[in-house]
Parts: C-alpha cells; structure tokens; sequence
C-alpha cells in the first residue's frame, strides 16, 4: 500500500501573513523555507514576509530561483536548502510558479520518492 502525504493548511489570500506567527506557534513549527522568485524579491513583497517573521522570532532561509513553469532543478535545489537547513515548514510565496516548485518540494519532502 502506498500513500501520499499533503499538507493540511494552504493559507492564501488578502493579509494572510499577519497569521503566520500564530499558525507557526500553535503547530510547533521552528524554521521556514520561504521558496519564491526573483521578481518577488525585487519588488519588496518577500521583505515584507522576512520582516513577519523575524517579528514573531521565527527562523526562515529564502529559495528566490523559482523559474516560469518551475523546472526540476528548481525543485531539487529548494528540497536540498530545505533539509541542509533542517526547516520543518514551507512558505510557498508568489503566483503559480513558486507554489507549484513547494507543493512538489513539499511532497518530495514528506514522501520521499522521485519527481518523475
């Protein structure tokens, strides 16, 4: 029997970052990966996620490599700073592209396995 792991909480929408300290402290969750993309952190809107963070003293490291249509070197090298960093959760920030790269690090990070 197999089985596949998603995660529970997909928070999105208008001000949803004001609530990550308090979803982070009543999960017991200690460091994030914040996996977005370049555009994003140009423009000023992952700042404004790092400052969140550091605020309510949550420990996180930044993946910004996201592509268009992520590719799996995307995902290969988010899933590789997520454990090198040991973080026991994902920010996933941005439009598609970024969300698409940590929903399959997310998988690859629960459920083991390959990408294909």
């Amino acid at each position: 029997m197999k089985e596949l792991v998603i995660p529970a909480i997909n928070r999105f929408g208008a001000g949803c970052i004001s609530d990550i300290s308090k979803l982070v402290a009543m999960k017991h969750l200690k460091k994030a990966i914040v996996i977005t993309d370049r555009n994003l952190v140009d423009c000023g809107i992952v700042r404004k996620v790092e400052n969140v963070l550091r605020n309510g003293g949550i420990d996180f490291v930044v993946y910004d490599g996201t592509s268009p249509n992520p590719t799996k070197t995307n995902v290969h090298c988010a899933l590789a700073m997520l454990q090198a960093n040991d973080c026991d959760f994902i920010i996933g920030l941005g439009g598609g592209s970024p969300n698409d790269c940590a929903k399959a690090v997310g998988i690859l990070a629960t459920n083991g396995g390959k990408l294909e």
